[in-house]
């Protein structure tokens, strides 16, 4: 697997946009935790269903949603399908009302 860099192709002075694929489909040469201190927004856009095949992906994003937290990042997600197959007692818990 390649490392490569990210361009900030769209920042402003509180938040930043990137689509799934430039911050999960390949290792990056900055840890999540750096691209996540400055920003106290970040939108993650084209986050696309993720099949069993597709683990490695599952977890780098697994890894940037727990970057982002330790940040107290917030994150803004446009993804391709909201799944309502997540189980009500996981919602329940954390208290989210849809």
């Amino acid at each position: 697997m390649t490392q490569r860099t990210l361009s900030e192709n769209s920042t402003t002075n509180n938040v930043c946009k990137f689509s799934f694929s430039e911050l999960c489909a390949e290792e990056l040469r900055i840890t999540y935790s750096t691209l996540a201190s400055p920003f106290p927004i970040m939108v993650i856009e084209n986050i696309p269903i993720l099949p069993l095949s597709s683990k490695s992906q599952a977890r780098q994003f697994i890894s940037l949603i727990d970057a982002l937290y330790e940040s107290h990042c917030k994150l803004i997600c446009l993804a391709e399908i909201f799944s309502f197959r997540i189980p009500y007692r996981i919602l329940s818990e954390r208290k989210l009302s849809m």
